[in-house]
Protein backbone atom coordinates (compact mmCIF):
# COMPACT_ATOMS: atom_id res chain seq x y z
CA UNK A 1 0.00 0.00 0.00
CA UNK A 2 3.20 1.85 0.75
CA UNK A 3 4.26 2.14 -2.95
CA UNK A 4 0.34 3.00 -4.61
CA UNK A 5 0.78 6.11 -2.04
CA UNK A 6 4.06 7.28 -2.80
CA UNK A 7 3.33 7.02 -6.55
CA UNK A 8 0.12 9.89 -5.98
CA UNK A 9 1.44 13.43 -6.86
CA UNK A 10 0.32 16.27 -8.06
CA UNK A 11 -1.02 15.27 -11.65
CA UNK A 12 -2.58 12.70 -9.72
CA UNK A 13 -4.76 15.20 -7.91
CA UNK A 14 -5.30 17.29 -10.97
CA UNK A 15 -6.53 14.30 -12.81
CA UNK A 16 -8.96 12.86 -9.97
CA UNK A 17 -10.34 16.08 -8.36
CA UNK A 18 -13.85 15.47 -9.82
CA UNK A 19 -13.60 12.11 -8.32
CA UNK A 20 -12.22 13.20 -4.97
CA UNK A 21 -14.92 15.89 -4.45
CA UNK A 22 -17.94 13.54 -5.68
CA UNK A 23 -16.43 10.94 -3.09
CA UNK A 24 -16.00 13.17 -0.28
CA UNK A 25 -19.27 14.63 -1.10
CA UNK A 26 -20.65 10.74 -1.03
CA UNK A 27 -18.45 9.95 2.07
CA UNK A 28 -19.15 13.09 4.18
CA UNK A 29 -22.71 14.36 3.10
CA UNK A 30 -24.72 11.78 1.18
CA UNK A 31 -23.59 8.55 3.31
CA UNK A 32 -24.03 10.29 7.43
CA UNK A 33 -27.80 11.41 5.69
CA UNK A 34 -28.64 8.08 4.80
CA UNK A 35 -27.26 6.61 7.76
CA UNK A 36 -28.93 9.33 10.00
CA UNK A 37 -32.83 8.81 8.06
CA UNK A 38 -32.40 5.35 9.05
CA UNK A 39 -31.39 6.33 12.56
CA UNK A 40 -34.57 8.16 12.86
CA UNK A 41 -36.98 6.01 11.07
CA UNK A 42 -35.64 3.02 13.18
CA UNK A 43 -36.67 2.41 16.65
CA UNK A 44 -32.84 1.75 18.49
CA UNK A 45 -31.64 2.85 21.33
CA UNK A 46 -30.18 5.54 22.63
CA UNK A 47 -26.60 3.76 22.51
CA UNK A 48 -26.68 2.55 18.97
CA UNK A 49 -28.08 6.17 18.16
CA UNK A 50 -25.43 7.65 19.59
CA UNK A 51 -22.82 5.26 17.86
CA UNK A 52 -24.04 5.87 14.03
CA UNK A 53 -23.37 9.54 14.92
CA UNK A 54 -19.88 8.97 15.49
CA UNK A 55 -19.74 6.04 12.70
CA UNK A 56 -21.50 8.09 9.96
CA UNK A 57 -19.54 11.30 10.70
CA UNK A 58 -15.93 8.89 9.98
CA UNK A 59 -13.60 9.71 7.06
CA UNK A 60 -12.76 6.69 4.13
CA UNK A 61 -10.38 4.53 5.50
CA UNK A 62 -7.72 2.60 4.19
CA UNK A 63 -9.14 -0.48 2.95
CA UNK A 64 -10.99 1.22 0.07
CA UNK A 65 -7.07 1.65 -1.22
CA UNK A 66 -6.16 -2.59 -0.77
CA UNK A 67 -9.57 -3.56 -2.45
CA UNK A 68 -8.60 -1.65 -5.35
CA UNK A 69 -5.07 -2.85 -5.68
CA UNK A 70 -6.27 -6.36 -5.17
CA UNK A 71 -9.06 -6.15 -7.50
CA UNK A 72 -6.93 -4.03 -10.34
CA UNK A 73 -8.81 -1.23 -9.92
CA UNK A 74 -6.92 1.90 -9.56
CA UNK A 75 -5.69 2.32 -6.43
CA UNK A 76 -4.52 6.59 -7.00
CA UNK A 77 -8.39 7.07 -7.42
CA UNK A 78 -9.05 5.24 -3.54
CA UNK A 79 -5.83 7.32 -2.36
CA UNK A 80 -6.82 10.78 -3.60
CA UNK A 81 -10.87 9.83 -1.71
CA UNK A 82 -9.26 8.96 1.47
CA UNK A 83 -6.72 11.25 1.83
CA UNK A 84 -9.25 14.04 0.79
CA UNK A 85 -11.88 12.76 3.11
CA UNK A 86 -9.34 12.47 5.80
CA UNK A 87 -8.05 15.97 5.81
CA UNK A 88 -11.73 17.18 4.99
CA UNK A 89 -12.73 15.49 8.37
CA UNK A 90 -11.30 17.51 10.61
CA UNK A 91 -13.72 19.94 10.06
CA UNK A 92 -16.91 17.82 8.74
CA UNK A 93 -16.41 15.44 12.28
CA UNK A 94 -17.46 17.88 15.19
CA UNK A 95 -20.03 19.49 12.48
CA UNK A 96 -22.34 16.10 11.78
CA UNK A 97 -21.74 14.57 15.28
CA UNK A 98 -23.11 17.84 16.59
CA UNK A 99 -26.00 17.74 14.10
CA UNK A 100 -26.67 13.98 14.11
CA UNK A 101 -27.13 14.45 18.29
CA UNK A 102 -29.32 17.24 17.83
CA UNK A 103 -31.48 16.01 15.29
CA UNK A 104 -31.83 12.79 17.03
CA UNK A 105 -32.26 14.19 20.08
CA UNK A 106 -29.50 12.91 22.41
CA UNK A 107 -28.28 14.93 24.88
CA UNK A 108 -24.59 14.74 26.40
Amino acid sequence: MYDVVRRVDASTWRRYRMVACWGTVWRLVLIPALMLFAAISLPLTKELKQVIAVECAMPAGAMPIVLAAHYKGSPAVAVVVVIATSLLSLVSIPLVVSLALTVLGIEV
